[in-house]
């Protein structure tokens, strides 16, 4: 995805600069290029906030203050993996 939102922001950015060169203004296919690059960058853009809240959601954590703090908390193992909840196999009982 990173390279796809980058490589979409290279198109967008040199078809929105060849939109007002003297040799390409007006011409149609540059600016169908920076039309549907631009709608493209904006879908992946939605497609990741959207991951963000689902796996934010999901692992019950505030993802976004992880991505601007560089912390995130640790997943306990709770109770079942406790060093009393140990499970053996059937030749040790």
């Amino acid at each position: 995805m990173l390279v796809a939102s980058l490589g979409l922001t290279l198109i967008s950015g040199i078809s929105g600069w060849m939109q007002i060169t003297v040799r390409f203004f007006g011409v149609a296919w540059v600016q169908v290029l920076h039309t549907w690059s631009s709608y493209a960058l904006l879908a992946l853009a939605a497609v990741h906030v959207l991951g963000v809240a689902m796996v934010s959601i999901m692992q019950r954590q505030n993802l976004v203050v992880a991505m601007f703090t560089g912390k995130k908390k640790r997943r306990s193992l709770g109770r079942a993996y406790g060093p009393d909840k140990v499970l053996h196999s059937s030749k040790d009982a």
